[in-house]
């Protein structure tokens, strides 16, 4: 029994040196990928989180407040040990070996949190969205009919509706036509946004002429709304109310907050809220052919955690989300998510920071 023994312990001591040795390796390529892809979707997640926590809670008249993720730093330790020994046993026994091993790993991040405040972002949140930002969506390619929507105050003196509860406003009669109309050109190419930085970064709104008559008629109407002449096929849009000529056109843009307003206004508050006052009945506004608008953003409310829920937070006592199968709201609030990164200052001077290490 003492020779098997004997005999057995080379093995056994090969294997547990071959285990700590192992549990020495860098574990930081290795783990790249899936630590990477992790953060992506908890930042993703905290982002949609917050965003819609804001939403939620202008329409209770409580102040939005940004949190921003300054920096995530991730470290590794991998540890391994391996001892061996032996004892001479006097009265026949013989050598007595002993053995042992370990082996460790520790991950740990640290996040760090940087409030958004001060002057410089308060004015980011007030201040209108400046024209070529708006166009410069448009040019990427997203719908113009969405942009202007959320976006747009008024466009050469046709107003946008707003269902902000202070400053609650039906639409021009023109506004929706013209955003069909705009849709339609879109869609066909029959138009295109410049920006000359040669002049002072003048921006231009050009429009072709298309052989389709269905076309054709949706252009005409475009310069007709707008009260532009025929006779050009570019035309300068500047920021403000009244224009400087006919080949101009100008239009008066939100800010941040506004938008965010104006979506969180369409919030379905649960009724009791409304009976006890803690929430204003949302204002229901009118397209042109009479019928209600649908909300930029439908957020539903219920009292259990929503099973169908494309993102979700809870407030107030009750379960806030988009739903999953609502590919409209859920492309709108990503648009808002890409509005927000548009209107970040990335002025984090003299913020304080809360550094949390997570274990």
């Amino acid at each position: 029994m003492k020779t098997r023994i004997s005999s057995i312990m080379p093995f056994i001591a090969t294997a547990l040196l071959v285990i700590a040795l192992s549990s020495c390796r860098s574990a930081g390529p290795g783990n790249m990928v899936r630590d990477r892809t992790g953060y992506i979707n908890a930042i993703s997640d905290s982002w949609k989180n917050q965003m819609l926590l804001n939403i939620v809670k202008l329409r209770y008249a409580d102040a939005p407040v940004f949190l921003d993720i300054a920096s995530i730093i991730n470290s590794y330790e991998t540890k391994g040990e391996f001892s061996a020994g032996g004892i001479w046993e006097q009265n026949g026994i013989g050598l007595m070996p002993s053995i042992g091993g370990g082996a460790s790993f520790s991950d740990k991040p640290t996040v760090s949190y940087s409030p958004l405040q001060g002057n410089k972002f308060a004015m980011s949140l007030m201040n209108p969205i400046g024209p070529s930002t708006v166009m410069g969506l448009v040019y990427a390619g997203y719908p113009i009919d969405m942009i202007f929507r959320l976006m747009i105050s008024s466009i050469n003196e046709i107003n946008n509706s707003y269902s902000g509860s202070m400053r609650k406003r039906e639409a021009s009669p023109e506004f929706y036509p013209l955003l069909d109309c705009l849709k339609k050109i879109q869609n066909s190419y029959g138009f295109w946004v410049s920006q000359d930085k040669s002049k002072d970064g003048v921006i231009e709104f050009f429009m072709k002429d298309i052989a389709d008559s269905s076309l054709a008629n949706d252009i005409s109407r475009i310069r007709k709304s707008l009260g532009i002449p025929d006779i050009a096929s570019s035309y300068k849009i500047a920021y403000g109310s009244h224009r400087a000529d006919s080949f101009e056109i100008v239009m008066k843009t939100r800010s941040f907050l506004e938008i965010l307003t104006d979506v969180a206004s369409t919030v379905e508050v649960p009724q009791e809220h409304l009976t006890s006052n803690q929430a204003f009945p949302a204002n229901e506004l009118k397209g042109p052919d009479g019928t209600q608008l649908q909300p930029f953003i439908k957020i539903h409310s219920c009292t259990g955690i929503p099973k169908n829920a494309f993102f979700s937070i809870r407030y107030n006592g009750y379960w806030f989300y988009i739903d999953k199968g609502d590919f409209t709201s859920k492309r709108a609030f990503s648009f808002l998510l890409l509005l927000s990164s548009l209107n970040d200052t990335d002025d984090k001077k003299g913020s304080p920071i809360l550094t949390i290490p997570v274990n």
